[in-house]
């Protein structure tokens, strides 16, 4: 099983922890650089996500994201707060809290309470693979701490007005 795969085969939920300052993805630099240059996200962007978030949501599925940020926002974040929008309007729940408020962490992704994927990233954020592998007994606290986190944590537009990134 593979992150992929993972996401072709949930039946419930998904949920996704990312906790990096910025993270470098080559589909995104034509993106960023637009919206440091205008403060907008061009139309359409992240329609991949956002209809693959819509399909699950139609299949009664939730997709569940704690964003943890910077205080100030770095540039890359201010980016993701707008770029998200496409995920929201699809179905995706979308919370943030201070990353200055927990241990560093590594990314993950979790389906179903049952299959972990650990994210592993190069110092400069470019994604390098994930560790896909059954929840284990010694995950399991950990896992609750994060849930809990996410019910305490304020929704993307809450907290970012989309007016006010």
């Amino acid at each position: 099983m593979n992150l992929s795969d993972l996401f072709e085969v949930f039946e419930q939920s998904a949920f996704r922890l990312e906790s990096l300052a910025a993270y470098k993805v080559d589909e995104e630099t034509d993106a960023f650089r637009e919206f440091r240059d205008s403060g907008v996200i061009r139309p359409g962007f992240n329609h991949e996500w956002a209809a693959m978030v819509a399909d699950a949501v139609a299949a009664g599925k939730t997709m569940k994201r704690l964003r943890l940020l910077s205080s100030p926002l770095s540039e890359y974040e201010r980016f993701e707060v707008a770029a998200y929008e496409a995920g929201l309007a699809a179905g995706e729940h979308i919370r943030v809290a201070d990353r200055s408020e927990f241990q560093p962490v590594k990314d993950f992704w979790l389906f179903d309470e049952r299959w972990i994927a650990e994210m592993n990233y190069t110092d400069e954020g470019a994604f390098l693979g994930a560790d896909v592998r059954e929840v284990a007994d010694q995950d399991v606290d950990d896992l609750e701490a994060w849930r809990v986190a996410f019910e305490n944590a304020p929704e993307l537009r809450q907290r970012f007005p989309l007016d006010e990134r």
